[in-house]
């Protein structure tokens, strides 16, 4: 049985978990510099009548979070209720973070300092089905992925300007270093694919491809898609519950060493969403040595 499917069986968000219920997550802070663009695309089935474009929505405003209708600068102070459509950005200034909601009930955590583009595609209009792009331009991201529909659960996928993750319903961190993605996965599985050079527009990675197929239930649908700056995948990798890896940026993108993370190191990540990273601290050689260092300060 092909991973995925296999995958799709599970219901992988934790139960009973309140500390890391979405409703009761705190939020991390993160280095400036030079970072990484992280695409998320959702995917899910909607019927043409529930289709909106306003495909998220801000539960939770803490602080100086700002939303940019076409992302136009400065932009507004965000309130909660609002929606988001498509194009609109979202900034976070310093202690400040915010919840949003999206369409099929995932939870998106945008972190202090954090840059976001909403961004919608359709995947196969003529089948209702739709694909929910979120661009990560800066900072540091929090997404649990919840699906109340069993027979056609979420699918989505992290891209960074090295790697993508195509991802099963999961509860997943993402932090953008100046140089290199890191990725703590405390449920659920990502398969991490490295991308090694681009290719034109409008064609799909090989990991897409496949996951997409599965999404449409088959091939029919998955060649439909359209995205943008789509790149080859090199070679790529299954991350597991309580897994971590750092994807590094160069022209052969690689990984580090897939590291086990014990649940405390979550609570570390935990806390160092109400303190935020120190301002300067050591990056170590991977995700879990990088929360090691910090904890030395």
């Amino acid at each position: 049985m092909p991973v995925f499917a296999k995958l799709a069986e599970e219901n992988i968000i934790g139960k009973g978990d309140e500390k890391m219920s979405p409703r009761n997550l705190n939020f991390i802070t993160f280095p400036t510099g030079k970072a990484f663009v992280i695409l998320i695309v959702f995917v899910f089935f909607v019927t043409s009548e529930a289709y909106s474009k306003d495909f998220c929505t801000f539960l939770r405003v803490i602080g100086q979070v700002f939303h940019l209708k076409e992302n136009k600068p400065p932009g507004m102070p965000a309130k909660i209720q609002e929606g988001a459509s498509e194009g609109d950005g979202v900034h976070t200034k310093v202690a400040s973070r915010t919840h949003l909601c999206l369409i099929d009930t995932s939870d998106l955590f945008i972190a202090p300092k954090s840059e976001v583009v909403m961004e919608s595609y359709l995947l196969d209009p003529p089948k209702s089905k739709e694909t929910v792009v979120t661009l990560v331009t800066k900072g540091l991201i929090h997404m649990v992925v919840n699906f109340l529909d069993k027979a056609n659960p979420p699918k989505f996928f992290i891209k960074t300007e090295n790697s993508i993750s195509a991802i099963r319903g999961t509860n997943v961190y993402v932090l953008i270093g100046k140089n290199f993605t890191d990725v703590f996965v405390k449920t659920g599985h990502i398969r991490v694919g490295a991308i090694q050079n681009k290719r034109a527009e409008n064609t799909l990675p090989r990991l897409v491809e496949k996951q997409m197929e599965i999404c449409a239930g088959g091939g029919g649908g998955a060649g439909a898609a359209v995205l943008k700056g789509a790149e080859k995948i090199g070679h790529d990798t299954i991350l597991g519950p309580q897994k971590a890896i750092r994807i590094f940026e160069g022209i052969s993108a690689s990984f580090s060493k897939k590291v086990s993370v014990p649940l405390e190191y979550f609570d570390r990540l935990d806390k160092l969403m109400i303190t935020g990273l120190p301002d300067q601290f050591q990056e170590g050689k991977d995700p879990k040595q990088l929360l090691d260092l910090i904890g030395l300060l």
